[in-house]
Order: C-alpha cells, then sequence, then structure tokens
C-alpha cells in the first residue's frame, strides 16, 4: 500500500510532468512559429538545406539539438511540434528524438564525472567513461539511420541534391519551375512526404492563391487542445509507473539476484541505484575501500544497478513525457527504439565489465 509520503513524491512528478509538457510544447511553438530554428541555423551554418538532401540533418533537428544541450525534453518537445507542423517526417521526428538525450548527458556527465572519481574513485570514474561511451554510441547509431534514410523524407530537390529554400508552414511548396495553377507529380510527392497528417491533428492541406501545397494554419489544433488530448494518457501511465515501480524493482532486483559474478556488496551497490546514482557510487567507495569489492567489482556493480534503474525509469518517466508531445503511434516507436537500444548497450557493456572479474583482475 502507498503510505502518504508516496502519495506526495506522485502529485509532485504529476505536477512536474504536466508543467515540463505545456512548457516544452509552448516553447516549440513560439520558436517555430517565429521561423527561429531556420533564421539561427541560416546563421550558423549556411547551405544546411543542401547539405540535408545529402544525408544532413534538418534545421529544426539541429537546433533541437542545441537546445537539448541546455534540456532534453526541451529539444525533443521542439521536435514534436516541428512535426506536428509538418515540417519533419515521422521517422526525422522518431530518431530526431532520440538524438536529443546524448547532448543532455553531456551536461549532466560535466559534473557526474568529477563526483563519481570523487565517490568512488577510478571504479567511478572508470563507469562514468562507459556510460557516456554508451549513450554516444547510440547517439551515432540514431545519426546514421536518420542520414541513410530513403530520399521520399525530403523534398524533390534535397532528394536530388539541389538547393532550395526550406519550407515554412504556412508558404507554398511548390517546385521552383512548376507551372502554377495545377498540382504535378513531384508536388504531389512533397504533398505526400513532408506534411504528414497525424490522427490527433489533421491539418488542412490545401491550394494556394498560386496553386502551390501549403499547411493551412488556421486549422491546426492549438495548444490547449493538443493537452486535452495527451495530457491525459501522459499522467495516466505516470501515476501507474510510479504505483508498481517497487514491485518492478523487487522484480528486476530478484531476477538479477542470480546473477553470479556479484556478491552480497556489489548487490547492495547495485540495489542502491533505484535510489539515486550517488547513493550506489558511495555504496561503492566504501566498499572498495573496505576491501569488500575490487575495483573491477565495483565498475561491474554499478553498471549492472545502473542497467536495473535505467529501465525502472524509461517506464515512469520517458513513456510518460512521450505520451504527453506524441500522438499513440509515434511513441509506439519513440519506446520500442529507445528500448532495445538501451537494453543492447548495456548487456554489451556489462558483458565486457564481466570480463576483468572473472579473470580476477
Amino acid at each position: 500500500m502507498v503510505g502518504a509520503t508516496d502519495w506526495r513524491g506522485l502529485l509532485y512528478g504529476e505536477l512536474l510532468l504536466v508543467v515540463t509538457v505545456t512548457a516544452g510544447l509552448g516553447f516549440g511553438k513560439l520558436l517555430l512559429a517565429a521561423s527561429v530554428p531556420e533564421r539561427v541555423m541560416r546563421y550558423l551554418l549556411p547551405g544546411a538545406d543542401a547539405r540535408r538532401g545529402r544525408g544532413g540533418l534538418h534545421p529544426d533537428l539541429l537546433f533541437a539539438l542545441a537546445v537539448s544541450l541546455g534540456s532534453s525534453r526541451a529539444g525533443a518537445a521542439l521536435v514534436a511540434e516541428a512535426q506536428r507542423e509538418g515540417r519533419l517526417s515521422r521517422r526525422e521526428a522518431v530518431f530526431g528524438t532520440l538524438l536529443q538525450s546524448f547532448p543532455g548527458y553531456i551536461k549532466r556527465w560535466l559534473i557526474s564525472f568529477p563526483t563519481a572519481f570523487g565517490l568512488a574513485g577510478a571504479a567511478g570514474a572508470i563507469y562514468s567513461l562507459i556510460v557516456l561511451l554508451r549513450s554516444f554510441c547510440r547517439f551515432l547509431f540514431f545519426l546514421a539511420l536518420l542520414r541513410k534514410g530513403p530520399s521520399h523524407d525530403l523534398p524533390q530537390g534535397a532528394a536530388s541534391g539541389v538547393s532550395h529554400p526550406p519550407f515554412v508552414p504556412g508558404e507554398s511548396a511548390t517546385l521552383p519551375g512548376a507551372e502554377p495553377g495545377r498540382e504535378d507529380g513531384a508536388s504531389a510527392k512533397i504533398r505526400d512526404s513532408i506534411l504528414p497528417q497525424q490522427t490527433h491533428e489533421r491539418e488542412a492541406v490545401a491550394q494556394g492563391p498560386a496553386g502551390g501545397v501549403h499547411v493551412s494554419r488556421g486549422r491546426a489544433l492549438p495548444l490547449f487542445r493538443t493537452l486535452a488530448r495527451t495530457l491525459p494518457l501522459a499522467c495516466f501511465v505516470y501515476a501507474l509507473a510510479y504505483l508498481l515501480s517497487p514491485s518492478i524493482q523487487a522484480f528486476l532486483q530478484e531476477k538479477g539476484a542470480s546473477f553470479p559474478l556479484l556478491s552480497s556488496a556489489g548487490w547492495t551497490v547495485a540495489a542502491a541505484s533505484f535510489a539515486h546514482v550517488n547513493a550506489a557510487l558511495g555504496v561503492a567507495g566504501g566498499a572498495i575501500a573496505s576491501g569488500a569489492l575490487s575495483t573491477a567489482q565495483g565498475v561491474l556493480a554499478l553498471l549492472v544497478g545502473n542497467m536495473l534503474a535505467v529501465l525502472s525509469r524509461v517506464l515512469r518517466q520517458d513513456l510518460a513525457f512521450w505520451l504527453g508531445i506524441f500522438p499513440g503511434r509515434m511513441v509506439r516507436s519513440l519506446f520500442v527504439w529507445n528500448l532495445l537500444t538501451l537494453v543492447v548497450t548495456m548487456a554489451v557493456t556489462v558483458a565486457l565489465a564481466a570480463i576483468p572479474v572473472l579473470r580476477g583482475w
């Protein structure tokens, strides 16, 4: 049964979720309405649109990555709003969102690395570097998937390497040289590829005054209607995951207890990761100093604890936030890709960390 303190924690988490989702989407809508990503990227990276046709990233994604250095959730919300307005394809939005975690982690790592070294010595430093490398590998993987995406995700000019002006919702998307007054096959291809229609936000695609295809901004769903559709489910999933977290953690610890390479001291370190990484680092540092764990065993225990805590966090935090900013189909893709790559990379790092323990180093 959940006690009073747990209920207060649940209410605080729900409030934080509502605030971050609302602020993130509102922030993204304001930036996109003012064409800030295009203006900034055009100034910092001239020719970004032409490079996009050769496998480069959309200016909105580049700008979101810069925003993620401050807050990965703000970057993800910016990507969600750009996809909602038809500026990004579904593929770009999925993998572009998953890119945002690495810039956000770099900022935290600059603070967490000295802390890890101070609390657990060499074991903490090695652990921190491994987690950074793991996050970087996932970033490169998602970046490769984006760059090798199908050419029909791009406007016609970009697919052929021809420079074209950046697409701005509300402006004509007719190809240069197209005959005014009619929509040719290439224009229809643009409409079907770069203006994806979402179930929860049907934006009107109509003929402009000159015959060009454009998005009708007047029929775009306002922010409060988007929140009314997404927040209830997001809050429900967060509450469910929060209340089930103790059971999930107990289950993970019970199944992980069969892992033979960790002693009781190692499992104490791993279990402390559910509370906070600094708690686990402190326990690991004390166990290494007392001789209960070697440096290699400390690194392994920290990585195992991180793996268990991350799996619990994905269900409680990431999934709920994505449900607040994306439609359900997008969330399914995000969740599967995120969980799959996390499990693979974490399993690989745990297996590599187990080698020194097996060799008795």
